[in-house]
């Protein structure tokens, strides 16, 4: 079982990742609804894997990766950003 954080500003999305992971999968998971958020729980949680929306409030995803990577203690936990924009 992971300890997995997920930073997600839509409240029915970041849900439905935490049922999915949750029920699914057996993991356990840790909810933030924005990357400011999601940057002071990762040190306090120490997951197994960051989920970061690329698009929410006070902090991107991008900055929030950025500003991650700058803490010692969780700059080596793997990062893997979701996003709702399509594009041709």
């Amino acid at each position: 079982m992971a300890r997995i954080l997920i930073a997600e500003d839509e409240r029915d999305i970041r849900e439905l990742i935490d049922f999915t992971l949750t029920i699914y999968a057996g993991h356990q998971v840790f909810k933030a609804s924005d990357g400011a958020q999601a940057l002071q729980m990762a040190p306090e949680v120490m997951p197994d894997l960051i989920m970061l929306d690329v698009r929410m409030p006070r902090m991107s995803g991008y900055q929030t990766c950025v500003e991650l990577k700058k803490l010692d203690s969780v700059k080596n936990i793997p990062v893997v950003f979701l996003s709702a924009k399509g594009q041709d």
